[in-house]
């Protein structure tokens, strides 16, 4: 490191970090050809070795530098031989700081507003929690012109924007955008630990913000086949009965740590089944439905997408998620079939 200048009109008793080339690479990376060899695995998603490298280089802070975020950090710390201090900046306000300039956003003059919000609420509903790093990466590829660090913050800050988030569901700290659902865990530290080394899923522009709407969610073939199973066996033509159906299991599907097996027996439950044939139709349609169904806890991915890029720790729940025999119909008094311990009649057989 070599110093270039030395400035006397800096008046405040915390660094200031005036720009870098990016982030530093992760320690123990192994030098420049290891450096190379990382970004080279780390950046291609078809890599078979892509999510155990993406979750040991979030494990190591690897992440888009943020000057903004690390200056507005630097302001709480001062500077000695030997020692970080906190300390506290009181009864002034800064006007203008040639080194700081970024700070100062014009609200009033920042473009697409709305958009952003947009986005910031889209992003919500779709990952739960997303920190400002991420989000700027997202909205600033996708969109011109690209938004600051200092901007984003400015904007989720003031009162009006803040309170327009809210009515959403949408709320914010000093790092992430988080959902009201994610808020409300109260200690939500083992749900962040739970995502760590799953890359987020960016879908399009136009699919993304769909996710404006809360009760929005992907649909696919497997919804659809379980929906004409439902018209057949049970619905007739009543599509209406049927999609609040669908929409009620996807919802309880995307449950922060839903219980799967009690998703799966409220679902049957509901419904007089023939034979434990087509008992056993219904669950694996289920679980095929659960398998391709976007989570939070999977960054917006589905654990079908997960097991395809690789990481065996995320394969999807296999067809059957219980012990289920093909053929024949089960006693009234005979456990029932779906797992919960209770006898046939008290449970699925109702």
């Amino acid at each position: 490191m070599e110093l270039e200048e030395v400035v006397d009109d800096y008046y405040f008793g915390f660094p200031t970090l005036l720009g870098g080339e990016g982030t530093a690479p992760p320690e123990d990376v192994g030098g420049p050809p290891g450096y190379e060899a990382f970004l080279e695995v780390y950046q291609d998603p078809t890599h078979p070795d892509y999510l155990s490298t993406y979750a040991w280089a979030e494990e190591q802070y690897y992440v888009p530098l943020d000057i903004s975020w690390l200056n507005d950090s630097l302001k709480y710390v001062k500077y000695k031989k030997t020692e970080w201090q906190s300390i506290d900046h009181e009864n002034y306000y800064v006007l203008s700081d040639k080194y700081r300039s970024d700070e100062l956003v014009d609200i009033d003059q920042l473009a697409n507003k709305n958009r952003i919000i947009q986005y910031a609420i889209a992003c919500t509903n779709l990952f739960g929690f997303i920190g400002y790093s991420k989000f700027l990466e997202i909205y600033n590829a996708q969109n011109e012109p690209s938004i600051s660090s200092s901007e984003l913050r400015a904007l989720l800050s003031d009162a009006h924007y803040t309170k327009q988030l809210g009515k959403e569901i949408a709320f914010t700290n000093r790092r992430a955008l988080i959902h009201e659902t994610i808020k409300n865990l109260g200690n939500y530290s083992p749900y962040l630990e739970g995502t760590k080394g799953k890359p987020f899923y960016i879908p399009a522009r136009e699919e993304l913000l769909r996710y404006v709407d809360d009760l929005y969610y992907e649909k696919t073939s497997h919804q659809e086949k379980l929906g004409k199973m439902l018209a057949k066996d049970f619905f007739g033509g009543n599509t209406l009965l049927i999609k609040k159906e669908l929409d009620e299991l996807v919802g309880q599907l995307q449950v922060v740590n839903t219980d799967f097996q009690g998703v799966v027996r409220e679902f049957v439950g509901r419904f007089e089944f023939i034979d434990m044939k087509q008992l056993n139709e219904y669950m694996q349609a289920i679980t095929m439905l659960s398998n391709n169904t976007r989570i939070w806890e999977n960054r917006g991915h589905t654990p079908h997408e997960l097991a395809q890029m690789g990481r065996h720790h995320f394969m999807p729940l296999q067809d059957t998620p219980f012990n289920v025999i093909d053929g024949g119909k089960t006693g009234r008094n005979e456990p029932c079939p779906c797992g919960s311990g209770k006898k046939h009649k008290k449970c699925c057989g109702k």
